[in-house]
């Protein structure tokens, strides 16, 4: 049984002890390493150019552009190194370039060592995230990864949250030693990684069967409507919500309300913080539904089973009931509304998939006993996505009735 602690931290965060094997928790304290340093400078390099070294923030603009079209032309080409030889290689390769690069940034004097520089960090970063998301995929179970790779979200962005704090620690206004000395240690944070990624044993390269799967090109991507949709809302976001964070809210802070850098740090912080917080809930907003059918071969005589799988969708203090009493593995009870959603693959193949938007979700008492605590009514709460409205129950139906 969990202590409070223990429950309230499952609560806010979630639990995922069923999900993290040894090498993820290498992975993950890997990247949470590179993202305490990221933390230290992500929002501080248009200062840094302009207060520090003196150049325009033109020019600091042109270079996060720079940077970004970089990234966005090498794309393709290391996707291929990847499949080529690996992931594990080629993040061992980028590690080292981002470490170099971040570090270089401390000495940087004129415009073109700056964007030496910045080429050699997008390069970087280029060969770090693709290769470890692969690393992280073949390291846990497909029914897993929505849970992992929530987690590893949760813990970089924790993690940039501690580097913005310490960040406002060091920082001086107008002092070239501070920046420098955030550059260095940013720069140290990619080394711990490496030191971890190569620790680990095993390559993971894909499978010849894995391969064969994997075996499309760039055209069959884009043939995926669902994945068009969803790259262009990621594209939106991106344009007007990360960058505007990262690079003009540093301008804004520092030069229009003329206050310290620091602030840029304390800002990013809460940013992040507020992120990794609300994680864990919209995540527990949907869970996967296992439905075993089994039944008796009258030719063998022998007994067999299909498993279906279907989401559930909860909403409000329904899904913060669930997230609290039902584990993995539990039988449950689950009634509601069946919301069919439709797509067509790259092949041009239609595909659809049925979940459930939850009215009720309980623990079966066939096999088990279970302790029920009473939440205090919500005033005009819904249960579900989908069911009735406490105005529409039936009127000999005492909303102050215990529930059992």
């Amino acid at each position: 049984m969990k202590s409070a602690p223990g429950k309230i931290l499952t609560f806010v965060f979630g639990d995922y002890s069923d999900v993290l094997t040894p090498i993820l928790r290498r992975l993950f304290f890997g990247n949470f390493m590179s993202g305490l340093g990221t933390g230290m400078t992500l929002s501080l390099l248009l200062v840094y150019l302009h207060d520090i070294r003196g150049f325009s923030n033109t020019f600091g603009g042109f270079v996060l552009s720079y940077m970004a079209v970089v990234a966005i032309l090498l794309s393709g080409p290391t996707g291929w190194l990847v499949d080529k030889y690996g992931p594990k290689k080629i993040i061992i390769a980028g590690l080292l370039f981002e470490g170099t690069g971040v570090a270089l940034w401390s000495i940087v004097t004129t415009h073109q060592q700056a964007l030496l520089v910045a080429t050699m960090s997008s390069l970087g970063t280029l060969m770090i995230w693709p290769p470890q998301t692969v690393m992280i995929s073949r390291a846990s179970p497909e029914e897993n990864r929505q849970k992992v790779f929530a987690l590893n979200f949760m813990l970089f962005n924790l993690a940039i949250g501690f580097g913005g704090i310490f960040a406002a620690t060091i920082i001086r206004e107008g002092n070239l030693a501070s920046f420098q000395t955030l550059y260095v240690l940013d720069g140290l944070s990619y080394i711990i990684y490496l030191t971890v990624i190569t620790s680990i044993k095993g390559d993971f390269r894909a499978s010849p069967e894995e391969r064969e799967k994997e075996s499309v090109g760039y055209r069959e991507v884009f043939r995926d409507r669902i994945f068009l949709k969803i790259t262009s809302g990621g594209l939106i976001y991106t344009i007007f919500g990360y960058a505007s964070l990262n690079g003009g809210l540093a301008i804004f802070i520092t030069q229009h309300l003329d206050l310290s850098p620091k602030w840029v740090g304390i800002v990013l912080t809460a940013n992040t913080v507020a992120i990794f917080l609300l994680q864990g809930t919209v995540l527990r907003l949907i869970f996967g539904l296992a439905v075993n059918r089994r039944w008796q071969n009258r030719q063998t005589n022998e007994w067999e089973e299909q498993v279906s799988f279907f989401d559930v969708t909860c909403w409000q203090q329904m899904a913060e009931n669930v997230a609290e009493s039902i584990t993995k593995g539990t039988r449950v009870l689950v009634t509601g509304r069946l919301d069919q959603r439709s797509w067509e693959t790259q092949d041009g193949d239609k595909r659809s998939k049925v979940e459930i938007v939850a009215d009720e979700v309980a623990p079966s008492l066939r096999y088990a006993t279970a302790q029920v605590s009473r939440n205090e009514r919500r005033e005009g709460f819904e249960g579900g996505g989908g069911g009735r409205s406490v105005a529409n129950e039936p009127s000999g139906y005492d909303m102050d009735e215990e529930p059992f």
